[in-house]
């Protein structure tokens, strides 16, 4: 696997989707020697349960913004020079693309990204792709995923789509971090390069920034 660090990419510049951001961390705390303290075992399951809900919430107040993201790009796939601007683009021989890029983060980033609102963009753009080159254009197969990367909120979304009877697969995972990650794998391969897909989505990381 090639690997890339998404925090050096600083030139890139693209447009953004948002996600959610997360709480705040409460602790408590028994004095020693107090009857709370000693009225539970160490180990019980009180005891873990609260250490678990105090590890969650401390991974959720952790700041996104302090955070880049790290993953790989699959060996099969091989850089080109063809991307858009403001995008790595990596190619397989068959065609088969993962590209990279970020977006400044959008001012209302806190704002919860609605799985319906998504579904009808994505159906509205293709419409309108549809009527403007006279071709017939059907999206289907649309799953929608929230997730987090460390303490980044994220989401995942895969759909397939026929244009004139050309079908394609997109895989898109947008990480809200120090900037919005977009990462999108295209394929005309069908299931081909799923597994191989998941396993990178599945590895990316977030990765504090240097202070």
């Amino acid at each position: 696997m090639k690997r890339f660090l998404a925090g050096a990419l600083a030139v890139l510049m693209l447009a953004s989707l948002t996600a959610c951001g997360g709480t705040d961390k409460e602790t408590d705390s028994a004095p020693v020697g107090s009857s709370a303290a000693q009225s539970a075992p160490a180990d019980s399951s009180a005891a873990q349960s609260a250490a678990a809900d105090s590890s969650t919430a401390q991974s959720a107040a952790a700041d996104p913004t302090a955070y880049t993201i790290d993953g790989a790009i699959p060996e099969a796939f091989v850089e080109t020079d063809s991307g858009a601007e403001g995008t790595l683009l990596y190619a397989a021989d068959d065609g088969s693309t993962i590209s990279i890029g970020f977006f400044e983060r959008p001012a209302d980033a806190d704002e919860p990204v609605d799985e319906e609102a998504m579904r009808s963009m994505f159906e509205q753009e293709y419409a309108a792709y549809a009527e403007q080159e006279g071709v017939e254009v059907v999206m289907d197969d649309f799953t929608f995923e929230e997730m987090t990367v460390g303490p980044c909120p994220a989401y995942r979304i895969h759909y397939s789509v026929t244009i004139a009877g050309a079908r394609m697969t997109q895989d898109t995972m947008s990480v809200l971090a120090d900037n919005q990650y977009i990462i999108t794998c295209t394929t005309t391969e069908g299931d081909a390069w799923a597994d191989t897909f998941d396993a990178m989505f599945s590895a990316i990381e977030a990765v504090p920034l240097e202070a």
